[in-house]
């Protein structure tokens, strides 16, 4: 699996919980887009090799 890094550049004031939550529920809302564009590829992928 690949580690990602995140640079959040927010006050150091902010709660680290508060921040956790805000980047979870953004990976949340971004996952489905990600996999449905990753699924679009792979279809399209399958489909080039069976064409040709």
């Amino acid at each position: 699996m690949v580690k990602s890094k995140i640079c959040d550049w927010r006050s150091l004031d902010d709660n680290p919980i508060q921040i956790r939550v805000a980047t979870v529920a953004t990976l949340k809302r971004l996952l489905p887009t990600a996999i449905t564009f990753g699924v679009k590829i792979k279809l399209l992928n399958i489909y080039w090799y069976a064409v040709n």
